[in-house]
């Protein structure tokens, strides 16, 4: 059930049906929960300026929009555990989100990829608490 309680809600509903996603869990004020969907791209996200946390647990990410910069603005947390993320390129496509301090990649596989950790510590300079494991 989502409740509709401005424009930006509205777009966030139109977004979600589009691209098939069964529920969204919260909206709270600053955080979206998009976790157990059938996500497939982090790709043709609207332009979220209000949203510094984004939850998407549990979906079947591979790619990420190489500009997701410029659509999430204050994105400070991103959480993408349990995803498909495969290529070391979609840390390079996460470096275009400017306030980006907190990320977790916890059972994606690029945490196997050799030199993965150093390859996210040289990428991702503005990180402060980053969560993953092989």
């Amino acid at each position: 059930m989502i409740l509709v309680k401005n424009v930006c809600s509205t777009l966030i509903c139109i977004f979600l049906y589009i691209y098939k996603v069964r529920c969204l869990l919260k909206i709270q004020d600053d955080t979206i929960d998009l976790s157990d969907n059938e996500i497939f791209n982090l790709e043709n996200v609207p332009y979220l300026n209000r949203w510094g946390t984004k939850l998407i647990n549990h979906n079947r990410i591979t790619r990420i929009n190489p500009n997701i910069g410029e659509f999430l603005l204050k994105l400070h947390a991103l959480v993408v555990t349990n995803n498909r993320i495969v290529n070391l390129i979609e840390i390079d496509r996460l470096a275009s989100l400017p306030k980006l301090q907190f990320l977790s990649l916890l059972d994606n596989n690029i945490t196997k990829k050799a030199n993965y950790r150093l390859y996210v510590i040289n990428k991702l300079k503005s990180l402060r608490f980053w969560i993953s494991r092989n």
